[in-house]
This record gives structure tokens, C-alpha cells and sequence, in this order.
């Protein structure tokens, strides 16, 4: 089995789980699966309201890892403060 590491703070959240992703703005959404890519375990997330960005780019889901929370940091940065 792949040993696999979460890069966010606390606990996985589990599916059903409400988080708030910092990235690119995101916001509110409820987890809905979890994948692995790298080696790192990552959330499946349905955003609530979708930036009219993110639709036109596929929308839902979204694909994050823990870093890319709200809260999170990866580098010294904010999540809330990096785009993609």
C-alpha cells in the first residue's frame, strides 16, 4: 500500500464534512471523496457558489489538498493570497 501524508492541519476531514477553500477564492463547500496524487491525500469538494471563473473552467468539483484550505500556508503564503 502507497504511504500517502496530509499536508493540512488536524485531522482528514471526512466526506461530508463542510471546509473553506483559500485557494484562488473558492469558499464554502462540503467534502464529497478524498484521492491520492504524489503521494499526498487530497479533497474532493463541491463548492456552494461557484466564482462564474471556476464554471467556465469545468466547476465542480473542486480538487484541493489540505494546504489549500483557508488557513492554510504553503511556503510562508497564504492560501488565500495564491492563484493557479
Amino acid at each position: 500500500m502507497e504511504s500517502v501524508e496530509w499536508s493540512g492541519a488536524g485531522a482528514i476531514p471526512a466526506v461530508g464534512t463542510k471546509v473553506n477553500v483559500g485557494l484562488n477564492g473558492l469558499g464554502p463547500g462540503e467534502v464529497t471523496g478524498h484521492y491520492v496524487h504524489d503521494g499526498f491525500i487530497g479533497l474532493v469538494v463541491k463548492i456552494d457558489k461557484e466564482p462564474e471563473w471556476f464554471k467556465k473552467n469545468g466547476g465542480n468539483p473542486a480538487y484541493v489538498f489540505g494546504l489549500e484550505l483557508a488557513g492554510g500556508t504553503w511556503g510562508g503564503v497564504s492560501a488565500e493570497s495564491r492563484t493557479t
